[in-house]
């Protein structure tokens, strides 16, 4: 370890205590921007062994090099890391830096850096790694590439790399990683790459298709696509991959394909190992590597959809031929949807409750066309979140009896909906089930409820029914925004007088956060006569509610901070 510090210039040492593998684990993540949720498992298993070996060194030793030069470096006997703070013009490597000995380098430096006098026969893992979204050119690499003939893992992020044909002399690579960097293409040679198991070209700027190349890439585990082609932007859907394209161990995968113009179409869920982002794609023309892709997807976002299909569920899932593994899934501006989920037209509805219960996320977007969330009797008993903002044809999101299965929602957020009038109808022919079993069923409905957000939604009457109330139990924040139609936050069906005694307390244990924002008309959170205590409640926020009625006394708690409450009754 002294030799090490002796060649790496240092201007002084200093004796420092060995860190915990935890430790180590955490400042890689820091310095190499390595997110353990969304980072694949290949990437994420040599991570942790970088953390493994840092934590596993005989003897602690920080080295202090020339502080002119402003970077920190950190060594020992088989791994080098270079993290180079503000200076542009500096070299992240001292002069004369020996490599020979190491195995892994990891550098962080905003320009390129002089590898001519630098020896690399024993690198295994080799990351350089820059902030500047492939504006900078890296013109050493291919200088010593045929030096790197033991190389396994190499990250190069952030780069102008421009021709990389070099990459096919590396044959010992089992992962590739070119993370927001740019250059002219893939090469062909990379297909013989035997032993590439993972190639992730997530936001890279490339000048030719590279689809081609990916498709031949058989002996791919993993696969991160998400290059933009800067001649024609995004290929269409049907024109990825060839028709002969397979992946037979491919287990994880994110793709963006086809023109997709939001940016919410970024992973939504880091838990996912199969994500399919799709825009413009025709249900019509489903390729087979598409279907596959799609068929195996546990998170899909779909943008501009079209082909005919009229629902998500079942249709779109019968053009693909299934989606059994899919838990998240998001859709934007697919004009011609009217059901997210539509089962009464099907004789075999029952194979698609099936797909229907894993569902664990719903994000629907600018669905002009959208008349009901749910079309028919279906269990959404998975669903933890569900946001709905844009989709002007929506009167209300669930029947009863599906609002029945929402027991482990978490998050309702509801945005822009001009015609909705309520979330959940009540005696909507509620499939078979008389009010005394309805209000028997409420128990368990929305009792995982953590987060209520209602912006803009001006026919919105009220938000739930009073029978909803009890189940209520876990909610902590509730903001309701410019919805000058609604009148009652919950109550006022008929029947909804029989579920309490008119004096019974109705109490919100949990609500943190109450705010009710530019609501002209609403006149009580709690049908007539019932009181309700907040317990909780620790921020109250309310104006523009000039005909609210509830008592301050009620609401405010000593710890609450109330920012506007006008026309009270005290």
């Amino acid at each position: 370890m002294a030799e090490t510090c002796t060649s790496l210039e240092g201007q002084s040492k200093i004796q420092i205590s060995l860190l915990s593998e935890e430790e180590a684990w955490i400042l890689l993540q820091k310095h190499a921007r390595i997110d353990h949720c969304s980072a694949s498992s290949l990437l994420y298993e040599v991570a942790r062994g970088v953390a493994r070996e840092c934590k596993a060194t005989s003897e602690g030793c920080a080295i202090k090099v020339n502080v002119a030069k402003d970077h920190r470096l950190k060594a020992n006997e088989s791994f080098v890391s270079s993290w180079y703070v503000e200076k542009e013009s500096e070299d992240p490597l001292p002069h004369k830096f020996d490599a020979s000995k190491h195995e892994i380098m990891l550098i962080h430096t905003q320009s390129g850096f002089e590898s001519s006098s630098l020896s690399f026969e024993g690198l295994k893992v080799l990351a350089i790694i820059s902030e500047n979204y492939g504006e900078v050119v890296l013109p050493s690499l291919p200088q010593f590439t045929h030096l790197l003939t033991n190389l396994q893992v190499l990250r190069l992020v952030g780069w102008n790399l421009g021709d990389i044909s070099y990459l096919e002399s590396l044959t010992e690579l089992e992962i590739l990683d070119l993370h927001f960097s740019r250059f002219k293409s893939l090469p062909n040679g990379i297909i013989k790459l035997n032993k590439l198991r993972m190639l992730d070209l997530t936001w890279c700027f490339v000048e030719e298709d590279y689809y081609e190349v990916v498709g031949r890439c058989s002996q791919l585990e993993e696969l991160y696509a998400s290059a933009i082609i800067e001649n024609n932007g995004r290929m269409d859907s049907y024109e990825c991959f060839l028709d002969d394209a397979t992946f037979p161990k491919l287990q994880r995968y994110t793709l963006r394909i086809g023109e997709l113009y939001s940016e919410y179409l970024d992973i939504l869920y880091d838990t996912s190992r199969r994500i399919v982002h799709v825009g413009e794609l025709d249900t019509s023309t489903i390729g087979a590597i598409m279907k596959s892709f799609l068929q195996r997807a546990e998170e899909v976002g779909l943008e501009t959809l079209y082909g005919g299909c009229k629902s998500i569920i079942p249709e779109m899932f019968q053009a693909i031929g299934g989606m059994d593994e899919l838990t998240v899934l998001c859709l934007r501006c697919c004009s011609e949807i009217e059901y997210l989920i539509n089962i009464t037209a099907f004789h075999q509805a029952d194979s698609f409750q099936a797909m229907v219960s894993k569902l664990v996320k719903i994000e629907l977007i600018e669905m002009i066309s959208l008349r009901k969330v749910c079309h028919g009797t279906c269990n959404l008993y998975n669903l933890k979140t569900l946001e709905i903002c844009g989709c002007p044809m929506l009167t209300s999101l669930f029947s009863m009896s599906v609002a029945h299965t929402l027991v482990q929602l978490q998050d309702l957020v509801i945005t822009n909906c001009g015609e909705l009038k309520q979330i959940i109808k009540v005696n909507e022919g509620d499939e078979g089930h008389g009010t005394s079993k309805v209000l028997d069923m409420t128990c368990l409905m929305l009792s995982k409820l953590k987060t209520l957000t209602v912006y803009n939604c001006a026919k919105l009457e009220l938000i739930f029914p009073a029978s909803c109330v009890e189940s209520l139990v876990q909610l902590r924040t509730v903001q309701i925004h410019e919805c000058s139609g609604l009148k009652y936050f919950f109550g006022h069906h008929e029947y909804d007088g029989q579920h309490f005694g008119n004096n019974t307390p109705i109490e919100f244990p949990c609500v943190e956060l109450l705010q009710l924002i530019d609501l002209p008309n609403l006149q009580s959170l709690l049908p007539e006569k019932y009181h309700s205590r907040w317990p909780s409640l620790r921020i109250l926020n309310c104006r523009g509610c000039p005909k609210l009625t509830t008592p301050h006394s009620e609401l405010k708690q000593p710890h609450t901070i109330t920012i506007s409450y006008p026309n009270l009754i005290h």
